[in-house]
């Protein structure tokens, strides 16, 4: 015998109608309108913060030419200590150094990889959603607020979420990635005041004739390895608290 709650999570998919075609293509519409909304702020943001991204790459590389500040440390007792330039600091000193151009070096392959990764993913979830609707798990429309839902059925929405989350991220990532390691580079060259890769076009030239193709993927796996703890961890959290929020609403 099939509940009503059973029902509403396993009634077989019926032949769409005309006016469902239609709700489909506005919806679509509505999430490109939406997409490019946030694609403008994100470009925005990523120009504001780029420098913040340009002090960070550096500091992975650990070019740290700048000189120690000393400052005290409470560790049971008070000590002199020597300190690292924090991110502000290090962005005021290559400021100083080589002018306010440089720290903005490699913002317009991060622009164009921001653009591309980004248009990417979301081409994919758009596909995913008109073509493959049930990778990760048959796709069940309801309008239970999250409270409602019973742990097995907000897992099983999460866990839709995740996997389909996993493959259009990861296509995204892939596509980008070359100009991704284009703005690498071209902040890698600070260290050592090169001016090899001058612009994003002679850039991917360059390390396709040196390089071949494997060139443009450096770094790629731990990329993915990187995001996919992201996403699963986020997905694993999420559903932790949520639950733990529900229960604890419950009681």
């Amino acid at each position: 015998m099939i509940t009503d709650e059973e029902d509403n999570w396993s009634t077989e998919a019926q032949p769409p109608t005309p006016r469902d075609l239609g709700d489909h293509e506005k919806n679509i519409k509505e999430r490109v309108r939406d997409y490019f909304t946030k694609l403008v702020a994100k470009t925005a943001t990523g120009v504001a913060t780029h420098p913040l991204t340009l002090a960070k790459t550096l500091f992975q590389f650990g070019h740290e030419p700048y000189p120690l500040s000393t400052g005290k440390v409470l560790a049971f007792f008070v000590r002199e200590a020597y300190f690292l330039p924090n991110a502000f600091q290090y962005l005021k000193n290559l400021y100083n150094e080589a002018g306010f151009t440089t720290l903005f070096t490699g913002l317009d392959a991060a622009i164009l990889s921001s653009i591309t990764g980004g248009a990417t993913s979301f081409a994919m979830e758009i596909f995913l959603d008109q073509y493959f609707p049930d990778i990760g798990g048959a796709y069940q429309e309801t309008k239970k607020q999250e409270e409602e839902l019973t742990d097995h059925e907000s897992f099983r929405l999460k866990l839709r979420q995740a996997i389909r989350a996993s493959i259009f991220t990861s296509l995204g990532l892939i596509v980008s990635r070359p100009l991704t390691v284009v703005m690498i580079r071209e902040i890698a060259q600070l260290v050592g005041r090169e001016t090899k890769y001058n612009s994003v076009t002679g850039a991917l030239y360059t390390i396709g004739y040196e390089e071949g193709p494997r060139g443009y993927f450096s770094g790629l796996v731990p990329a993915l390895i990187a995001q996919g703890i992201t996403i699963w961890g986020t997905f694993a959290l999420t559903y932790a608290i949520e639950r733990g929020l529900v229960r604890a609403t419950v009681t």
